[in-house]
């Protein structure tokens, strides 16, 4: 039933609305509410340590982020950040089960990062994370660390930039 507000008109909670399903990803998602959308691909199991690196650094920055490829095991379930509560809480999906105009950067991170990507991730901030392939859990956590905070500085460059309108130096 309805209630009353307070100028006496009846509301009613709606029902049957359609759901925003992007507002259910919650704050590992990603989707237009974000100013970038990070995809993180690897066919050997790192995509979930970098975007939880990611998670952990972005500092209120408006980045979404999801990652694709193969699943985490051994090192790479171990090179997430410390403390943190572990690597974000969703499996990888399949790289083609991502829709590409969703993401503005796509990172390819692993060991031997040779895979060529489709053509529609072409027109995007396209960067290569290699690690070598006996790299320690620890290793990787540093190597990942600093490139996840080097595309957040590129990131805030760019933005004070952007702020700062053609023609004038920031």
């Amino acid at each position: 039933f309805g209630s009353s507000g307070s100028d006496g008109t009846l509301w009613q909670p709606l029902v049957g609305m359609p759901r925003n399903r992007f507002a259910e990803l919650g704050p590992s998602g990603y989707g237009p509410q974000f100013k970038h959308n990070v995809a993180f691909i690897s066919e050997n199991g790192w995509a979930p340590a970098a975007e939880s690196w990611l998670l952990e650094l972005r500092c209120g920055r408006s980045i979404g982020s999801a990652k694709a490829g193969a699943e985490a095991v051994g090192a790479a379930a171990a090179a997430g950040p410390r403390g943190s509560g572990g690597l974000p809480d969703a499996e990888p999906v399949v790289p083609d089960e991502l829709d590409q105009d969703d993401f503005d950067i796509v990172v390819q991170v692993g060991s031997k990062v040779s895979a060529t990507l489709d053509a529609g991730w072409h027109d995007k901030i396209a960067l290569k994370w290699d690690l070598p392939g006996d790299i320690t859990a620890e290793e990787a956590s540093d190597i990942l660390q600093r490139e996840v905070r080097a595309l957040l500085e590129r990131l805030d460059e760019a933005a004070m930039h952007g702020a700062c309108g053609p023609g004038v130096s920031c």
